[in-house]
């Protein structure tokens, strides 16, 4: 779940300098691998361990925050319920996350095996490494992967049907069907991340972009313009003030207007790069990875979870506490009863170190906890993490009842 959460961010962090600075300027290929690039660096980054960068950190791993764990894991014995509420809404998160990748998942596959299947179903004539499926009038001319689907019932020109060839061409040799692709299927395992939408959306428009630059590099503006526009009414039949102000067409139209942004506007990539760099050391560096830098790291959660135990199991342990305790003087007198709350590190070696009371109750109780704890000496099985022993820490409470 941190994966996915840290994924996400990352995305965010990258498509802020894309929005500010490089979204309205005319650097389409650039913008088109910017937008990629995010896509793959947000599914990477996470995977990096950046613990070889944070050596000074080592002092940090040394503190124990047992303050923390008073409010976590005191008495662990005795948390029982919220423990299991938490595993409880544990799986519901997976559950409600697993549903929606296997929706998501089905919906993408669906609408693929949907082109394939009308593929199949067509005579598919090649011309220049394009399959070409005249579709009489059942699709709109478009674009997938190598097949142009060209509706041969549309009332155009030789002219215009060049243009709009070339166009799809350009769609089809540049592999932009391809980068679509991607983005669903990673959109598909992250499909509760909004600004997936926004970065698919505008990847098509680069597309867009991208084509039309193809046909009127050698052709008139105005009458590639003038095409679009027809296209547009044709297709919608829309009146023109609705269409020129919602329709994709009009940023299509205003970006053919628009002047080159010229080359040394590229400096501001340099922008680019602090942004990248401090959000892949955020999104990659944990707080996980900031207490596991050295050997001698004292870890909150192993493998096992808290149940680093003696090694001849807690009855044996608590037996051994009960002959070894005695009963303080001033406790009796006032007749003080009750449980006092230890942490303290389960070393390597199975020894314990680093007593702390973390909850006590006074009369002397507290101090002969921990020397019970010390005078029992017995060796604990250690934590692990990813198989290897660590240290580890463990809360446990000392009871005083007087018979």
């Amino acid at each position: 779940m941190l994966y996915l959460l840290k994924a996400t961010l990352l995305t965010g962090l990258c498509l802020i300098p894309y929005t500010l600075f490089f979204r309205k300027e005319t650097f389409f290929q650039r913008n088109r691998y910017y937008l990629l690039c995010t896509v793959l660096l947000s599914l990477v980054a996470p995977l990096l361990d950046f613990s070889g960068l944070l050596t000074e950190q080592q002092g940090l791993t040394e503190r124990i925050n047992w303050e923390r764990w008073q409010t976590m894991l005191l008495a662990p014995m005795e948390m029982g319920a919220e423990e299991a509420e938490s595993n409880r809404l544990g799986i519901v998160l997976w559950g409600a996350y697993g549903l929606g990748v296997m929706v998501s998942l089905w919906i993408f596959l669906q609408r693929i095996v949907g082109v394939f299947r009308y593929v199949l179903g067509e005579k598919v004539e090649w011309q220049e490494g394009i399959g070409v499926i005249h579709t009489e009038g059942k699709v709109p001319t478009s674009s997938f992967g190598p097949y142009l689907f060209w509706d041969n019932t549309a009332s155009l020109s030789t002219e215009e049907a060049d243009k709009i060839y070339r166009h799809e061409r350009k769609h089809i040799k540049d592999g932009h069907t391809y980068d679509l692709l991607l983005v669903a299927l990673v959109h598909c395992v992250f499909w509760f991340n909004p600004m997936l939408y926004f970065l698919k959306k505008e990847l098509r428009t680069i597309h867009e972009y991208i084509a039309d630059r193809e046909v009127v590099k050698r052709e008139d503006m105005d009458s590639y313009r003038q095409l679009l526009i027809r296209s547009l009414f044709d297709s919608l039949g829309l009146t023109v003030a609705h269409t020129f102000n919602q329709s994709q067409t009009q940023n299509r139209l205003n970006m053919m207007k628009k002047e080159r942004t010229a080359f040394v506007a590229n400096w501001k990539m340099l922008l680019v790069l602090p942004v990248l760099i401090g959000a892949m050391l955020i999104n990659a560096c944990t707080s996980d990875t900031l207490e596991s830098v050295e050997d001698d790291t004292v870890y909150d959660v192993v493998d096992n979870g808290y149940e680093s135990v003696p090694e001849g199991g807690l009855q044996v342990f608590y037996k051994a506490i009960g002959e070894t305790m005695k009963y303080p003087e001033q406790a009796k007198k006032e007749g003080i009863e009750g449980k006092v709350y230890i942490g303290f590190v389960v070393e390597k070696d199975g020894s314990l170190s680093n007593f702390k009371v973390l909850r006590g109750i006074g009369a002397g109780c507290d101090d002969e906890s921990i020397r019970t704890l010390k005078a029992v000496n017995m060796k604990w099985k250690p934590g692990t993490v990813d198989g290897e022993v660590v240290r580890s820490r463990r809360v446990l409470p000392i009871a005083f009842k007087l018979q």
